[in-house]
């Protein structure tokens, strides 16, 4: 079986990370650390930040989609899926892309 490409990491890699955080004090508490900061996420609205007029702050996003994902690949709890999708449809419902500097989207 193919897995999608990686970007966060394999299933391996969840599996090891999972089983650290319930035997390794220093990821057990970077874990939480994540834990803590998607369960502040989900209190928030989903937004998009403007460094300035026209620049979308990109890494702002992407910082949120990648706690968010991450937790979700380790708790499997549907909340923080969910979730991400929210973010996704808040970046996907700007009215312009950039296409100048569409990368950064």
């Amino acid at each position: 079986m193919v897995e999608h490409p990686i970007i966060l990491g394999k299933k391996a890699d969840f599996a090891r990370t999972a089983e650290l955080a319930g035997r390794d004090a220093f990821v057990k508490g970077l874990f939480a650390r994540a834990l803590a900061k998607a369960e502040t996420l989900l209190e928030e609205r989903a937004y998009t930040r403007m460094s300035d007029e026209i620049n979308l702050d990109a890494e702002f996003n992407r910082q949120r989609l990648d706690i968010l994902s991450f937790v979700y690949y380790m708790t499997r709890e549907d909340k923080y899926f969910r979730r991400t999708l929210e973010e996704l449809d808040a970046i996907c419902a700007l009215g312009s892309w950039q296409s100048f500097k569409f990368l950064n989207t």
